[in-house]
């Protein structure tokens, strides 16, 4: 499995030094796309086995995952540039911009395709973040996978799109403390819940944090 992540900056930098250091990923399959040879450089002095770039965006048309941690307003020329064209089959974007929503990646990268907003913090590089994540266009297989993916660089949680900035906000305001994984702490995700239904946890503090975030988020519709 090969992962593009397009910006080797604070956060695309981490998450590439993160994976680096855990057994999802081989170091060469990883390609971390700068625009700036400096970046490239500090890549490559973390671990010369990382696949370090500088204005190339080949690495897209094969990756399985890309991501994007390049700046807000650079996302839609980018993906406009260098993501519509050939690709793999099930190729899934994620892009960890603030303020980018489900829908622009939609219009602009096609409905074709799985896409996910991430919401991580650069503790991803000590295997440390609290990554909040939610999906469009995705099967369950391909949710199991991005949460296995953020898990094992922290802890992760796949949520409604409308609650990722208010979990978010209650994360940084709250200093909320990471807890342990389905599988027992080791940062994996489980299963995913039935369609329909909602995931329970035997963790009252995980359960304590989603009513919070809930409070805080915006009611849609009536009543």
């Amino acid at each position: 499995m090969k992962i593009s992540i397009v910006g080797g900056g604070n956060m695309g930098g981490a998450i590439a030094r993160g994976l680096s250091t855990c057994d999802l990923f081989r170091p060469q399959d990883i390609t971390v796309i700068n625009r700036r040879a400096s970046k490239t450089a500090e890549i490559q002095g973390f671990n010369p086995e990382l696949q370090a770039v500088t204005g190339d965006y080949s690495s897209l048309a094969t990756a399985d995952i890309v991501v994007i941690a390049v700046k807000p307003w650079m996302v839609e020329a980018l993906i406009k540039e260098h993501l519509t064209g050939k690709r793999p089959d099930r190729q899934i974007v994620i892009s960890v911009a603030a303020g980018i929503s489900l829908e622009q990646l939609q219009t602009w990268a096609g409905k074709d395709r799985a896409l996910y907003c991430a919401i991580p913090n650069t503790a991803i590089e000590v295997k440390q973040s609290m990554t909040f994540i939610t999906g469009l266009n995705a099967t369950e297989d391909q949710n199991r996978l991005v949460l296995n993916i953020f898990g094992a660089l922290g802890k992760a949680e796949l949520v409604e799109e409308r609650l990722l900035g208010p979990a978010t906000l209650l994360r940084y305001r709250l200093r909320l403390p990471l807890y342990p994984g389905s599988d027992g702490g080791r940062g994996r995700a489980g299963p995913l819940p039935a369609k329909g239904s909602r995931r329970r946890s035997a963790n009252p503090a995980r359960g304590d944090r989603l009513a919070r975030i809930q409070r805080l988020a915006p009611r849609t519709g009536g009543g």
